[in-house]
């Protein structure tokens, strides 16, 4: 049942947390090997005849081990942990096996069940016209959708290539509609000053320590105690550095600012700020020393902010 089948994916997917925690190894490569070949094909099992349509249910243990990798909550943004991570939803990969199943039956003898009962929809559809919802029109949506009316109409001499441009065609308008949305929403207000490409970040595999990688994903997603960000945790307004009365709590003030971190910024980015001087550079820099550096000096300004406030309260 498709019950049993998520919840064993949710449970390979924490077994394969815990144990690559365990070993100390952070690398999401590793780790998405590993979740493709031994939890997606249980999520994507029999997707030949139901892939045409987008289940959450279905990407739910995908995000759920993205999340897990990063060690961030189920309320972290999907937009942001997709944008991080470099990773597609899993309906592009059950849209290309029904696809295929599609063609596959197409090219059977007509003394085959299954290409029966493909001419038994087709004549539906041509019956019925566009009213006909089955299996052999959600193909065909798939196909017109992305632009490829021909293949339904005239077929494919190359079924191998036709696939991969088609995957290649359903994987970018994915990324469309990725960038639309970070440009839109006011939740990735900050995210998107330094995050634009949908492609996995190298600081994820760069930064081998994991308290400072998840204290820079943290940092990154904006589910930290900066008061800017409060807003999307409990729902407060906007409010000041507390220690800057009149000065927003932000990103750019926390990183590049505030003078109660002045001897962990000379320490940990003095040379860094030498050559960059904005969030957007700062944060969007690739080199693993750089991510390394904002890495540390987040986790330990956070430390010093929680001691002051303990001093202030």
């Amino acid at each position: 049942p498709l019950s049993l089948s998520l919840s064993l994916s949710l449970s390979l997917s924490l077994s394969l947390s815990l144990s690559m925690w365990a070993l100390g190894c952070l690398d999401s490569t590793v780790f998405f090997q590993l979740f493709d070949a031994q939890v997606k094909p249980m999520l994507l099992y029999a997707s030949e005849l139901w892939g045409y349509t987008r289940l959450s249910v279905i990407e739910s243990p995908h995000l759920f081990a993205c999340k897990r990798l990063l060690s961030v909550t189920n309320r972290t943004p999907n937009h942001m942990v997709y944008g991080d991570t470099g990773r597609y939803p899993l309906y592009i990969d059950s849209m290309i096996k029904c696809v295929r199943y599609w063609l596959k039956v197409g090219q059977m003898p007509l003394t085959r069940f299954p290409r029966q009962a493909l001419e038994m929809q087709l004549r539906d559809l041509e019956l019925f016209g566009p009213d006909k919802n089955n299996w052999a029109s959600n193909v065909k949506d798939i196909l017109y959708l992305h632009g490829f009316q021909d293949v339904w109409t005239n077929g494919v001499q190359n079924g191998a290539a036709f696939l991969r441009s088609l995957k290649r065609k359903i994987s970018e308008n994915f990324q469309e509609q990725w960038l639309l949305k970070l440009n839109t929403s006011e939740r990735f207000l900050v995210y998107r000053i330094f995050k634009w490409e949908h492609k996995v970040e190298k600081y994820i595999n760069d930064i081998t320590i994991k308290k400072f990688r998840d204290c820079l994903i943290r940092f990154r997603f904006g589910i930290n105690e900066l008061r800017a960000n409060r807003r999307f945790l409990v729902g407060t307004i906007l409010k000041d550095c507390p220690f800057c009365p009149g000065t927003l709590e932000n990103e750019e003030h926390f990183l590049l600012n505030c003078p109660v971190y002045s001897g962990i910024r000379t320490k940990y980015l003095g040379t860094l700020l030498q050559q960059v001087t904005t969030l957007k550079d700062i944060l969007h820099d690739s080199q693993m020393d750089a991510a390394r550096k904002v890495a540390m000096f987040v986790f330990y300004a956070l430390n010093l902010r929680e001691e002051q406030m303990n001093g202030i309260d």
